[in-house]
């Protein structure tokens, strides 16, 4: 993994936290159902698990100095 392909994972990873934090804190006004809701934030989790594991292995393989 590249430095530049690092630093986008770890950009996506603040933006998905900065809008699940900023959904949850306003859920009431977005207007998305309970299900809705429920499916958005899975996806957003799943996408930080995702974002995660690419770094963890990335470090573990030794293929970025960190």
């Amino acid at each position: 993994m590249t430095e530049r392909e690092r630093a986008e994972l770890l950009q996506e990873r603040e933006i998905l936290v900065t809008l699940l934090d900023f959904h949850t804190k306003h859920r009431a006004r977005i207007g998305m159902t309970d299900r809705e809701f429920e499916e958005y934030a899975n996806a957003v989790l799943d996408r930080l698990l995702e974002i995660k594991k690419a770094l963890e292995e990335a470090y573990n393989t030794g293929e970025e100095s960190w």
